[in-house]
C-alpha cells in the first residue's frame, strides 16, 4: 500500500504543479473545487491505510492518532501544494483550496471510521 500511496501523492503533486491552467470560464474549471475535495478525501484515506491496517482498525487514542494523523498530513501536504503554486506561477494564494482540502479530508476519515463501526456492529454476535 505504500507504493500505491507514493504513487498517488507523486501524481497528485505533478497534476498540481503542471503549468497549464484551465480559462476560469471553462468547464474545466468547474470542477476545480470538486477536483480537491475528491482528491483530498482519497489521499486522506489512502494516508490512513499506511498507518494502520484497514484490516487491524485500531480502537480508542490509536484510532483518534492515526486519522488525526491522516487529516493533518493531508492537510499540509494541500497547504505545501498551493504555496508551490504561489511561488511558481506567482498565483494569489487559494486559502479557499486548502479549507476544501481539509474538510474534504477530515470528512473522508470520519466517515470511513463510521462505515467500519456499523460493520463490526453488524459482525459482532449479539448477546
Amino acid at each position: 500500500m505504500k507504493i500505491v500511496a507514493s504513487i498517488w501523492v507523486a501524481a497528485l503533486v505533478a497534476v498540481s504543479l503542471q503549468p497549464v491552467r484551465p480559462d476560469p470560464a471553462s468547464e474545466l474549471h468547474q470542477m476545480h473545487q470538486p477536483f480537491h475535495i475528491v482528491a483530498f478525501a482519497i489521499t486522506a484515506l489512502v494516508l490512513r491505510h499506511c498507518v494502520v491496517e484497514w484490516t487491524q482498525f485500531p480502537a480508542g487514542k490509536a484510532a483518534i492518532r492515526a486519522s488525526l494523523g491522516a487529516v493533518l498530513g493531508t492537510s499540509a501536504l494541500g497547504a505545501v501544494i498551493e504555496l508551490l503554486q504561489h511561488v511558481i506561477y506567482h498565483n494569489q494564494m487559494e486559502w479557499w483550496d486548502i479549507r476544501d482540502d481539509s474538510l474534504a479530508a477530515a470528512a473522508a476519515i470520519c466517515l470511513a471510521q463510521g462505515i467500519h463501526a456499523l460493520v463490526r456492529q453488524r459482525r459482532a454476535p449479539s448477546s
